[in-house]
């Protein structure tokens, strides 16, 4: 009889984010192949039809059925990437969480830009995706929690933290026509969801005046506008996390956390910005919380 070879499995519901799956799906496809094993991408998998030689799931957000997987198949590894806050780790599984770093980001972003800014006139690009309105309303809270009302003392007296939003994949033009009605409410620094960020997009920011705090590396040039970047930073990486997985080996919940870089902000402040970042991770601060 011939062994087959072991099976990595990765699920993703027909709901999940294309391009997510598509960052992912290399990364497990590059490992199984590295151990010799095969590859299949399924939307669900039942308990009573599991492959005999499985040996490491990857799923993708949320799941149908994912616990009743995780607490059924003991001998399995499972990696679940972007997962679901109350998902129950076995001592079988990994975890990757969707958001908590990017929100905690967003707060600190919002935070930065108000300390940062001239009378608080600071706003966001933000997506109309159910995350995307999250990591709104997180930037939000982060400005509302330093400047409290973010009332400006000379005109115009704008309501700020301000934002507009587009569709998650907007146009270059999209994103210009919202960066206009920020500058027709006079901000003066602007942010972007994470999802918006490419290099035209930061280039048409500069030459229409704005101050940037950015989540990558300031794109060369740029540097008389940029504020600062936010990076979520995890100790490991997926690569890592699936490596440890195929060799038996579960990680529990892998976090990331919110650091500032590229910035020319002071080193006392940028002290002050690591307490903040410090009080989210303790969850003294809820970014989605309500802000006084």
């Amino acid at each position: 009889e011939v062994n087959q070879p072991g099976v990595v499995i990765l699920l993703a519901s027909a709901q999940a984010d294309q391009t997510r799956l598509g960052e992912i799906l290399p990364a497990v496809q590059e490992a199984a192949s590295r151990h010799g094993l095969a590859f299949e991408q399924r939307e669900s998998i039942s308990l009573d039809a599991v492959p005999e030689n499985l040996a490491v799931v990857v799923s993708l957000s949320a799941v149908d059925g994912l616990q009743q997987l995780i607490d059924g198949l003991p001998q399995v590894q499972f990696v679940a990437v972007d997962a679901p806050a109350d998902i129950n780790l076995q001592s079988n599984g990994s975890a990757l969480p969707a958001g908590d770093a990017s929100l905690n980001a967003a707060f600190l972003a919002g935070y930065m830009a108000a300390v940062q800014s001239d009378e608080y006139r600071v706003g966001i690009i933000s997506t109309s995706s159910a995350q995307g309105q999250d990591y709104r309303e997180a930037f939000l809270n982060g400005a509302l929690y330093f400047c409290g009302n973010c009332l400006p003392i000379y005109p115009p007296y704008e309501v700020y933290p301000a934002y507009a939003e587009v569709a998650p994949g907007a146009s270059l033009e999209q994103i210009q026509q919202a960066a206009y009605n920020l500058q027709a409410l006079q901000v003066q620094i602007v942010h972007l969801d994470p999802q918006l960020e490419t290099e035209p997009v930061l280039q048409m920011l500069a030459q229409s005046g704005f101050y940037i705090i950015g989540s990558s590396t300031p794109p060369g040039g740029l540097e008389g506008n940029w504020v600062g970047s936010i990076l979520s930073e995890s100790s490991l990486g997926l690569a890592d996390v699936l490596e440890s997985a195929l060799n038996g080996q579960a990680l529990g919940w892998v976090s990331a956390r919110p650091v500032i870089r590229y910035s020319g902000v002071s080193e006392a402040r940028i002290n002050y910005f690591n307490e903040i970042i410090e009080m989210l991770e303790s969850d003294e601060i809820d970014p989605l919380g309500l802000v006084n």
